[in-house]
């Protein structure tokens, strides 16, 4: 059923199994898993089936430091939540990236990719997706091969692009689910734990329009993304001060996004080499587009983060005409090399980081919660991970006799240039880890120390790979659905 939270009477207790903050991919993909089941599901949505301005603006927030995003326009608030926004574009974590890696401090999941593939093969038909296979084999079509390079240094692999809209795509099963009440307009100001902090009893709901009522349940789950869950964590303060499951301060911190960012540009030696696998193009009901990444191998002996290199025919880089037309000049004889030049955008893994961080401030917004200070900071790794990696990919080019890359990039580990950009990929805050003293939550996605509080979403990840975030997420959540399923059995 599908409701509107401002026609609940003033100082109601909703009674539920379950109670889901959020409607987005990670909500709507659990409450699913529910429906037509025994168990009374309540999904709470701050926003309605649009946008609202009014709603929207309770994202407002600062940020410090490092430029990015307007936090109001990082994110969208209604039914539906991203995916209304969605490239849809997909692929999954590489079983390098759930491994604690010695050159990355905080790496490490509690599992690895054979625990979630189940999942992931769940979430690609959420997602409208094709079998879950993302290496070039699969997709390469007569007369656009992948790359053939010389070395095992970078691999070709792919997305798999679906933009679904959750929303229209689900609203309608949930809607004539019995068991389910999806609050449209029900805006969480705070979980309310028993006085040791260890039970949440109830949600406080606030709308816009003033109304007031709660929530009790016998599990709660947190799904309202990577800047959002950590604030209703930290300003759910009545018992602890600091916030529920924030014991040791790591609520908030490890934010980690995809850095994006031109850092090369490739003159191919030939007119002639294909680069068709790399551009988006259909494959049935879906499209798929390649990408270039670096090997396990490579990371592990440079020493690096992961990253995915994709073609862009645009680049917006300081003095990039100056610089092509310098390095154009060094290619002798080439026949109009300009209109051949092919640019790599790059999606970085961002190290986690305890000073990059999600903060409350004074401020409050229409509801009375407080509002958000994201201080996104990088590491040196960071850095290098894109510098090297533009290194290695120029010389695989050049050693499979493909033509020359120009590194468009200062070396130095701690300057950016100026057109760094984000993938508005919030990660981390919440991150996973079996020690409370290193996660907020564990394993199963429970918060430490709260034995009916779990969070979904990617603010649960301990690193960030360099994969899209959306299709983990969802595979996370069914996971903890499934857990949650035994929990209630």
């Amino acid at each position: 059923m599908l409701n509107d939270a401002r026609e609940v009477p003033d100082g109601t207790l909703l009674e539920t199994d379950v109670c889901i903050i959020g409607g987005g991919a990670a909500g709507i993909s659990m409450a699913r898993e529910w429906a037509g089941s025994s168990l009374d599901v309540t999904l709470l949505e701050s926003g309605g089936l649009a946008s609202d301005p009014r709603t929207q603006a309770l994202y407002r927030g600062r940020v410090f430091g490092r430029s990015y995003f307007r936090l109001d326009e990082a994110r969208t608030r209604h039914f539906g939540g991203s995916t209304n926004c969605w490239h849809g574009m997909c692929r999954p974590l590489d079983p390098l990236d759930f491994e604690e890696r010695a050159w990355v401090p905080g790496s490490g999941w509690p599992f690895g990719l054979a625990e979630l593939r189940p999942h992931y093969e769940r979430a690609q038909r959420v997602c409208g997706l094709a079998a879950f296979e993302y290496g070039a084999e699969r997709w390469t079509l007569e007369g656009e091969p992948p790359i053939a390079f010389t070395d095992d240094a970078i691999e070709s692999r792919v997305f798999q692009i679906a933009p679904r809209r959750f929303a229209s795509l689900y609203g309608q099963a949930l809607e004539r689910a019995r068991n389910v009440n999806v609050q449209l307009n029900a805006n969480l100001i705070e979980l309310e734990a028993d006085a040791d902090a260890r039970r949440v009893e109830r949600a406080q709901v606030a709308t816009l329009a003033g109304g007031r009522f709660a929530v009790r349940a016998r599990h709660f789950v947190l799904a309202t993304g990577g800047i959002e869950n950590a604030r209703l964590l930290l300003a759910s303060r009545g018992v602890r001060s600091a916030g529920l499951g924030n014991d040791f301060d790591l609520v908030g911190r490890h934010f980690m996004e995809h850095p994006h960012l031109v850092a090369g540009a490739w003159l191919p030696s030939s007119a002639s080499i294909p680069i068709g696998f790399y551009r988006p193009r259909r494959a049935g009901e879906i499209h798929v587009a390649g990408l270039l990444t670096p090997s396990a191998r490579v990371q592990r002996e440079e020493r690096i983060l992961s990253f995915a290199s994709f073609f862009s025919r645009a680049a917006e880089l300081p003095d990039f005409e100056g610089r092509l037309t310098r390095f154009i000049a060094e290619m002798d004889g080439a026949p109009d090399p300009a209109s051949r030049a092919v640019f790599f955008m790059n999606e970085v893994e961002q190290a986690p980081n305890p000073w990059s961080r999600v903060r409350l401030t004074e401020e409050r917004d229409a509801l009375g919660v407080p509002r958000v200070q994201l201080e996104w900071r990088l590491s040196p790794i960071d850095k290098r991970t894109l510098w090297q990696g533009q290194r290695l990919l120029a010389r695989s080019l050049g050693r499979a006799g493909l033509g020359r890359l120009q590194v468009l990039l200062e070396e130095d580990e701690h300057s950016w240039p100026a057109n760094l950009g984000g993938g508005r990929h919030h990660m981390g805050t919440t991150r996973m880890h079996v020690d409370p003293r290193h996660g907020v939550v564990d394993a199963n996605c429970r918060v430490h120390g709260v034995a009916n509080l779990h969070v979904a979403g990617s603010s649960v990840f301990p690193t960030s790979g360099s994969a899209n975030p959306t299709l983990t997420l969802i595979a996370l959540a069914l996971r903890l659905a499934d857990h949650l399923k035994r929990e209630l059995r």
